[in-house]
């Protein structure tokens, strides 16, 4: 959706129409792709838009917007649900419909906070809650097929995991996520995540029980492209 208010000029060739116009307005767009559903409210600051019109059809629109606004973002990946909420600094658009073939390409960066959340298996629950610090989200799309599409964060955060009767509760000084996908294939991946905090759990038999308190000196996880090349827990 666009609301548009602008001024420019037109020139008429014959039955052609050609018209420039620059002003500001609103654009609110909701979508959903791989898993992924995004609601981006944008308030435009600058709008360009160019259009040409033959025979009273609309032949060709093209419009590069910039602004800020706010975007909500969930993604359900492999049963790790992430849920952003987002307030948009700056942010460009670029959208074009030239005989026929739709054309569009976003680039944005926000500030906000996150929500990632796991239970996909029995007796276990991940939930990270945090801040953050940098958000940059980008994507480009052909005729309905996304070529591509970049999302990258940095966060701090709390981090609680349950597993079987054993808890973590971790500070994260440090979590950042990267993908970056490429005509549907996913083409980088980095995800890392340290901290320190508390741990504990127990256990018991017939005889017997355990129970222990311990203090997380150093959690420190790190894969890149699906390979898992640090995973220390001190």
């Amino acid at each position: 959706g666009l609301n548009f208010d602008g001024q420019g000029w037109q020139q008429r060739i014959g039955t052609t129409v050609h018209s420039w116009e620059l002003g500001n307005g609103a654009f609110r767009t909701l979508e959903s792709t791989n898993g992924t559903t995004t609601d981006l409210n944008w308030v435009l600051t600058q709008l360009w838009k160019n259009e040409t019109i033959v025979g009273g059809v609309l032949t060709s629109q093209v419009f590069d917007a910039r602004g800020y606004g706010d975007l909500n973002t969930t993604v359900n990946q492999d049963g790790v649900l992430t849920v952003i909420h987002a307030d948009v600094s700056q942010a460009m658009l670029n959208r074009s419909m030239i005989e026929g073939v739709i054309e569009e390409q976003l680039l944005l960066e926000a500030t906000g906070v996150l929500n990632v959340s796991d239970s996909s298996v029995e007796n276990s629950s991940l939930n990270i809650d945090g801040e953050l610090a940098v958000f940059f989200l980008e994507y480009h799309d052909v005729a309905g097929s996304r070529i591509l599409q970049h999302t990258q964060f940095e966060a701090m955060a709390d981090f609680v995991l349950v597993e079987d009767g054993t808890r973590l509760d971790v500070s994260l000084d440090g979590f950042s996520s990267l993908e970056r996908w490429e005509n549907g294939s996913r083409v980088l991946q980095h995800e890392e995540l340290y901290g320190s905090g508390t741990f504990g759990f127990e256990d018991q038999d017939e005889n017997a029980s355990l129970q222990v308190n311990g203090t997380i000196l150093d959690l420190h996880s790190r894969t890149v492209n699906g390979t898992t090349l640090i995973d220390d827990l001190h």
